[in-house]
């Protein structure tokens, strides 16, 4: 199947789908193969950031491994464009982790900003750099 051109702004809608229905071959395609996701020291612990489509797919997945389900809500969005092939943009989105303990499943919703580097290769935007940013959340039953 070819992979899909996407606007530039249908981007970061297409991560937020990906990632709910962890579906790998469409995350790993909105990355370029040098791709950098810079996350905050919280989540990051004593390890490097990832570099690179693949291991950016295995650090988000596997990341939410232990979730029953997750849905980015995508928020409003900010993109400039610095050239015909570059491009800089802002994305709020309200992330809502579903998990389950003692029976009952839980909603934890984290509010997300992303600072985002876009590039174009080939005619498709990829993700160049994602610079994840978390605002506070609610954990709701």
């Amino acid at each position: 199947m070819p992979t899909p051109v996407f606007r530039l702004d249908d981007l970061t809608t297409e991560y937020a789908r990906a990632v709910d229905r962890r579906d790998r071959d469409a995350l790993v395609a909105l990355f370029a193969p040098d791709a950098r996701l810079i996350r905050p020291a919280a989540l990051r612990g004593d390890g490097p950031d990832p570099v690179g489509a693949q291991q950016i797919t295995d650090t988000i997945l596997g990341s939410l491994a232990h979730l029953v389900s997750t849905r980015h809500d995508v928020g409003q969005q900010r993109i400039e464009q610095d050239g015909p092939e570059t491009a800089t943009g802002e994305t709020w989105c309200a992330a809502h982790h579903f998990y389950e303990r003692r029976g009952t499943v839980h909603d934890d919703c984290v509010h997300i900003r992303y600072a985002d580097r876009y590039i174009r290769i080939d005619g498709r935007w990829v993700f160049a750099e994602r610079h994840l940013d978390i605002g506070g959340g609610a954990a709701r039953a």
